[in-house]
């Protein structure tokens, strides 16, 4: 686990989570940085931050980031890449 503050991104290890959006706790309009809720794959809750463009409610995806400590919220993944396959909206 990475402090909020810490470490340079070659101390970090990247991992992937996989899952299916279930919230969207904040969105940002003007730059597309938000904080969602997702269903992981493996049944967890996962709390993931970034920029997620366009996001919506659904949407399963597919993020490589690492896990970080907010000093207020806890443990979160912070992502740095994003993938999402077509959803339900899509259809």
């Amino acid at each position: 686990m990475t402090s909020w503050d810490g470490g340079t991104l070659d101390e970090r290890e990247y991992l992937i989570v996989r899952g299916t959006v279930q919230q969207i706790v904040y969105y940002n309009d003007e730059n597309g940085y938000a904080v969602l809720r997702l269903a992981a794959e493996n049944g967890a809750e996962v709390t993931a931050t970034g920029t997620f463009p366009n996001i919506g409610l659904g949407e399963e995806v597919i993020l490589t980031g690492c896990w970080v400590t907010h000093p207020t919220y806890g443990e979160q993944f912070a992502t740095c890449l994003l993938y999402t396959s077509p959803s339900p909206r899509d259809a």
